[in-house]
């Protein structure tokens, strides 16, 4: 039986410049205040000590939303003898709106990358092997930590490296504004643990984000896996075409297209979980 290991905590590292407190396992100044939280925004670290697995892949959830959406990939990578961490974002999974909001107005690039950078810098002292899954926005994430850090593989779905017109619209017009847009009223046919808003300023940040990373695309030279479906209406599939022409590294596409955004979680999100952990048990046998 493995381990779920949920004891993270909040950090308050001098060498780090964040906005925003950031939840980790590592690092055990201080416990979270569990009831602060969203029922599944727990991080979770699928371990196992007498396993003694030596590869791990780092699983990042999307925007406005928790682990939960990342766990069925993490699960389906566990079964593969391959250890998996979820981690939660920083401004992510407070069940207070009003904090949630006041978090997401302040929350940066520079808060993501750092809290996923420490988190890179403590399994490397455990792995021998280390690869990250993002799902869109922790799609970008990944692909942006890829570009600088040394990675042994890549699988994405969705990544938020260009998001639909609508979305653009709100950054670029409503972004200076710090408006909070409803999205209460989307559905999607299945469950997903998220805010039921979006923040337009956060919105502007990434998509500026989003460019800089497309540009440093070939800097990645690391196997490369990138699902999504062409019925996606928040993230466009011409993301697929960029990585596929611009990654240097050997780059796997798979469609799935009777799904929409959360890939994971929607009609074929057993079978996307089944060909992401695959794609990583590859890459170390």
């Amino acid at each position: 039986m493995y381990q779920i290991k949920t004891n993270f905590i909040n950090q308050d590292r001098n060498w780090i410049i964040m906005a925003l407190p950031y939840f980790s396992l590592f690092d055990k100044s201080c416990t979270i205040p569990q009831d602060d939280l969203f029922d599944n925004a727990t991080p979770i670290w699928f371990h196992d000590e007498s396993k003694n697995n030596k590869a791990i892949v780092i699983c990042l959830h999307g925007f406005t939303a928790t682990p939960f959406e990342a766990i069925p990939v993490a699960k389906a990578i566990y079964k593969k003898n391959i250890d998996a961490l979820c981690p939660l974002f920083p401004a992510h999974g407070w069940k207070n709106i009003e904090k949630a909001k006041k978090a997401m107005s302040k929350l940066t690039i520079s808060d993501l990358i750092n809290a996923i950078k420490f988190e890179l810098e403590n399994v490397r002292k455990e792995y021998d092997n280390i690869f990250l899954y993002g799902q869109s926005l922790g799609g970008l994430i990944a692909l942006a930590i890829a570009e600088k850090v040394n990675i042994d593989g890549l699988a994405l779905t969705a990544p938020a490296l260009k998001i639909s017109k609508r979305g653009e619209r709100a950054g670029r017009y409503l972004g200076w504004l710090n408006i909070h847009l409803d999205k209460s009223n989307e559905k999607k046919g299945y469950f997903n643990e998220t805010y039921s808003f979006r923040s337009t300023r956060t919105i502007r940040r990434f998509n500026k984000f989003a460019s800089k990373v497309k540009n440093s695309l070939k800097d990645i030279s690391c196997s490369v896996l990138t699902c999504h479906s062409k019925n996606d209406t928040d993230v466009l599939p011409i993301t697929t075409e960029w990585i596929q022409n611009l990654v240097s590294g050997p780059v796997q596409i798979n469609w799935y297209n009777h799904s929409g955004h959360t890939l994971a979680l929607d009609v074929q999100g057993k079978q996307v979980c089944h060909d992401i952990a695959e794609f990583f048990s590859t890459l170390i046998n």
